[in-house]
């Protein structure tokens, strides 16, 4: 089924439908002598729903089209909110895993200040050895 014949079926059934109460209310006028007068206002009050949605029934296409819009839409805001979420998660990770390596630069940069005084003594004793021995 076709994106415009679903509501042009909705249309062709609505108009049916006020055809058929149409026809049952010209039936019935004949034999409202006969019912009690609640009866005849139901009656009546029935048939003036049914005109009101005659009304209503010329935008049905319309309705539905946009219905189907808005249900795309929503769709598409609900794949968007899902990927956003994922972007979110994948930044607090990638966060996590940056602190992680900031943490082993610091340690390394630590360790190697640390070897770099060692080698400097180091050093400054190999030349203090170096001079006593000439």
């Amino acid at each position: 089924m076709s994106h415009n014949s679903r509501p042009n079926l909705l249309l062709a059934t609505y108009r049916a439908d006020l055809e058929a109460a149409a026809k049952a209310k010209t039936k019935l006028s004949a034999a409202l002598s006969t019912l009690s007068a609640d009866d005849a206002r139901t009656i009546s009050d029935l048939h003036t729903q049914l005109q009101d949605l005659e009304g209503v029934s010329a935008h049905l296409p319309a309705i539905t089209s946009r219905l189907q819009d808005l249900s795309a839409l929503h769709l598409q805001a609900s794949t968007f909110a899902t990927r956003l979420t994922s972007v979110e998660n994948a930044t607090r990770e990638a966060e996590r895993l940056l602190r992680g390596v900031e943490e082993a630069v610091s340690k390394v940069e630590d360790g190697w200040k640390a070897n770099a005084s060692v080698v400097e003594s180091n050093v400054a004793a190999l030349d203090e050895r170096i001079k006593s021995l000439s």
